[in-house]
């Protein structure tokens, strides 16, 4: 019995030599302040009037939305306690109704689909209400 909770507690540590680098400093996220050298998809960049560039229409905003949270996370619960978190799926989630299924990840970036899709179709994809 001891050897299998050994194995156990041996799984659920966290190889520190694996983990992703730590996240940038508030002040230094960025987000859409950064120019594009060339639109994402062809035709549909926004040219930087005066100046080289394009602009990414929000994109990279959203997508720092998306992780500052979880950034927040790490840095306050610290790498071991996060990543044990994570890998338990303890980090908090919508656990019942269509989106039960998802990651947490996968949450999010479906949510900020349903909410800054301009496409009328887009809205029976996700909950019928946000909170």
């Amino acid at each position: 019995a001891a050897a299998a909770g050994l194995a156990k507690a041996a799984n659920r540590k966290i190889d520190k030599s694996i983990l992703p680098a730590p996240p940038p400093k508030p002040e230094d996220e960025l987000g859409s302040a950064k120019t594009l050298e060339e639109p994402t998809l062809p035709g549909s960049g926004f040219k930087i009037i005066g100046a080289d560039g394009y602009d990414d229409g929000g994109v990279a905003d959203l997508s720092l939305l998306i992780d500052l949270e979880d950034n927040v996370q790490r840095r306050r619960r610290g790498d071991s306690e996060y990543f044990q978190a994570l890998k338990a799926d303890l980090l908090p989630r919508a656990i019942k109704g269509p989106m039960a299924k998802m990651s947490r990840r996968e949450q999010k970036v479906s949510l900020a689909q349903l909410l800054f899709s301009e496409d009328d179709d887009c809205e029976d994809k996700g909950p019928s209400e946000v909170y």
